[in-house]
């Protein structure tokens, strides 16, 4: 039970830190009419997407995480480049998160971005290695 709580914090924690800093900017630039069409259609393919996951996840015999459906399909450079491209995106969005809180709090408390961006990262580098 611990572990399914723990999968769905971690994918609402995913959309909603999305939707907070991404979609409000995105939508503001391209106008209301264009963003609700992007949302819907992007809506629509993540839900097929994870229903195709979800396929996979059943027919398949075993526990297996992304690299290793990526094995199984693809072989094993299929394997390292999936995971490659994983770690690549992850700390890329952290980096991105990092930038954007910087931003936010420049924006609400006045001074330099990359200072803030600074200390969010000493301070949530400190809490992820506390644990």
């Amino acid at each position: 039970m611990r572990t399914l709580l723990l999968a769905i914090a971690l994918i609402i924690g995913s959309i909603v830190g999305a939707g907070i800093l991404a979609m409000p900017y995105a939508i503001a630039q391209s106008g209301f009419v264009i963003g609700l069409i992007e949302i819907l259609i992007l809506g629509l393919i993540m839900t097929i997407l994870y229903l195709y996951l979800g396929e996979v996840t059943l027919r398949l015999p075993g526990k297996h995480e992304l690299t290793g459906y990526a094995e199984e399909f693809l072989g094993k450079y299929g394997k390292f480049g999936f995971a490659f491209a994983m770690i690549f995106g992850i700390y890329g969005a952290l980096i991105a998160y990092l930038f954007g809180i910087g931003e936010a709090a420049s924006n609400l408390l006045g001074g330099e971005k990359l200072i803030y961006s600074l200390i969010a990262f000493v301070i949530l580098g400190y809490l992820i290695y506390k644990g």
